[in-house]
């Protein structure tokens, strides 16, 4: 089977396993409850402040600004 493969291969270790190891991958993994709950409430509050149109600039900049606000926001949530 395809799936017994894949498992092999993550538990021996080699790329897909350093691939998913990454850091990045890793922390979003750690904060992913904050990224669920605050990627839903952002895109609503960052409208009333911009009229966006979504393959513009404007929407470019705003798009990137919810993406680093959900990213850093969300170690936040993280229950202890």
């Amino acid at each position: 089977m395809k799936e017994d493969r894949i498992i092999n291969r993550l538990i021996r270790g080699g790329r897909m396993a350093e691939w998913l190891g990454h850091k990045c991958l890793v922390h979003s993994g750690k904060i992913s409850y904050g990224l669920d709950v605050l990627h839903y409430p952002l895109p609503g509050l960052l409208k009333l402040g911009v009229s966006i149109t979504v393959l513009s600039l404007t929407g470019l900049i705003t798009f990137g600004i919810y993406l680093a606000a959900v990213y850093h926001l969300s170690p936040l949530m993280i229950k202890t």
